[in-house]
């Protein structure tokens, strides 16, 4: 499964940048299931307390589909995980008021990589076995292209230079403009390339999320009562496993339609 050998990138004991990658870049298309399993990856480091923070651009919400808001958020996050980097970080706003409307490459720096470093140095930081995980979903999402680019080469450098124990997990679609920046990327650091293909047996991961969801189906639709504990059967499931072609948009539309209150989903 991709969350499996995600985590086997993020858990490898490694001093960065010098012997591993900390950049990745999980791609693939649209409804290939890249968010669903950026999301479990961020579930399971959350458990084992190794996620500081995470982000998913959409483009048809306002709040979500620019640059803007993605320093505070990840700013915010690093208060709450690490209560020693809430006074720094205070004291870099209360120092300049203004700091929210420079460039996100200025609200990164003073506002979450050079609190983390000053932490670093005084020995606080992480007790360290692995290193910490930041999660950028849906970056194609973010509608100014210029500044999904920026973003790639802008935590690249940051990565060479400020030496911190952390990685970051890069989630999109393979466009192409992303494609040069991360090649770019990866003549300055480490970066590794993860491509959502049939190498991960989707048609799987597709049999465990339709499994779920009819289980959720029959203990929580209004008709439950009049559905089948057989349903569906081995051979419904895997017609419809089949017509996905290993693309989750298709099962999770399936799903919402079989799922609708008006009627029975049998």
């Amino acid at each position: 499964m991709d969350a499996d050998a995600l985590m086997a990138w993020l858990c490898t004991p490694a001093v960065i940048p010098k012997t591993d990658a900390c950049m990745l870049w999980l791609y693939g298309p649209a409804g290939a299931g890249k968010t669903a399993i950026a999301r479990r990856v961020a579930e399971l480091c959350q458990a084992q307390g190794l996620l500081l923070a995470s982000f998913l651009f959409f483009r048809s919400d306002l709040k979500c589909n620019t640059m803007k808001p993605l320093a505070a958020n990840i700013t915010y996050c690093v208060s709450c995980v690490i209560p020693n980097a809430d006074e720094l970080i205070k004291n870099a706003i209360d120092t300049d008021p203004l700091i929210f409307i420079y460039s996100i490459e200025v609200q990164l720096t003073k506002l979450v990589l050079e609190p983390l470093r000053l932490l670093t140095g005084q020995g606080y930081f992480f007790s360290g076995k692995f290193p910490w995980l930041v999660v950028i979903d849906g970056l194609d999402e973010c509608i100014d292209q210029g500044a999904q680019t920026n973003l790639i080469h802008f935590l690249t450098s940051a990565v060479a230079q400020y030496q911190l124990p952390l990685k970051f997990l890069i989630v999109s679609r393979p466009e192409a403009h992303l494609k040069l920046a991360v090649a770019l990327a990866s003549q300055q650091t480490m970066f590794y390339h993860l491509e959502l293909n049939n190498d991960f047996l989707p048609d799987e991961d597709i049999r465990h999320f339709l499994t779920d969801k009819f289980c959720e189906i029959k203990m929580c639709h209004p008709f439950r009562s009049r559905i089948s504990p057989l349903w569906p059967s081995k051979q419904q499931k895997d017609e419809l496993i089949c017509k996905a072609s290993g693309q989750f948009i298709y099962a999770s539309l399936a799903v919402r339609f079989v799922s609708t209150a008006c009627d029975s989903p049998m």
